[in-house]
């Protein structure tokens, strides 16, 4: 997304009136755009490749292919939109999955609209959200696996200070603010800190430091 263009956004769920209804609901948004609506998770990847939409509102549970699997279909296609993914399902093992698959994001369905605005705002400028509610869950087990267990890492004093802002929520242009670092610098530290959690997003890096007890996952992840 460039400059102040409205955020184009793909709906994909199985059920025609859920699509409808978010269309409706998200339309109301000045700065939100629907491109278009796919109701399999094939035709989320195809229609991905033919509107190239900043972000996919993805359900987990569809017919052919499932969320999970087009959020990898989608990764490996190069389609450069962020995944949300939006279910009624706060199961541990999917949130996990979908979020190493690719997702930038985590939201039920019985979500506030404002609220799921504000997910497709923040996956579209990069940063990743977690629905409170799975936050929450996904600490728990985080904390409960992390008990008395450190992970061995290589990380620096200053990556780990980093790596916890993000936990919080923080864009690169804030961290920069507050380290009074350039964002460049920022961006650099963010790269080195997937690379040696050998992860692929901001997201994925967060949930395992906090899964392996490097860092605090706030209850309200917002990341």
């Amino acid at each position: 997304m460039a400059g102040n263009d409205r955020i184009r956004v793909l709906v994909a769920d199985d059920h025609e009136l859920v699509r409808r209804g978010l269309s409706s609901v998200l339309e109301l948004e000045d700065d939100l755009e629907i491109v278009g609506e796919a109701a399999t998770g094939a035709e989320a990847v195809e229609r991905c490749i033919e509107l190239s939409p900043d972000v996919i509102l993805l359900d987990l549970r569809m017919p052919e292919v499932n969320g999970i699997e087009a959020c990898q279909k989608l990764k490996a296609s190069g389609c450069g939109s962020a995944v949300l993914v939006l279910t009624t399902f706060d199961d541990e093992r999917e949130i996990v999955e979908a979020i190493r698959a690719g997702a930038s994001g985590y939201i039920l369905k019985d979500v506030a609209s404002d609220d799921l605005a504000k997910a497709i705002r923040a996956v579209a400028q990069g940063q990743s959200y977690l629905d409170p509610l799975v936050a929450r869950k996904l600490m728990d087990g985080m904390q409960a696996e992390a008990q008395g267990v450190q992970h061995t890492h290589n990380l620096t004093a200053r990556e780990i200070e980093i790596l916890n802002m993000l936990g919080q929520g923080m864009s690169n242009k804030a961290i920069a603010e507050k380290l009074w670092l350039s964002e460049r610098t920022v961006k650099s530290h963010v790269s080195n800190i997937l690379k040696k959690l050998r992860t692929q997003t901001r997201a994925q890096a967060v949930l395992h430091a906090a899964r392996h007890g490097i860092i605090s996952l706030p209850e309200e992840y917002d990341g």
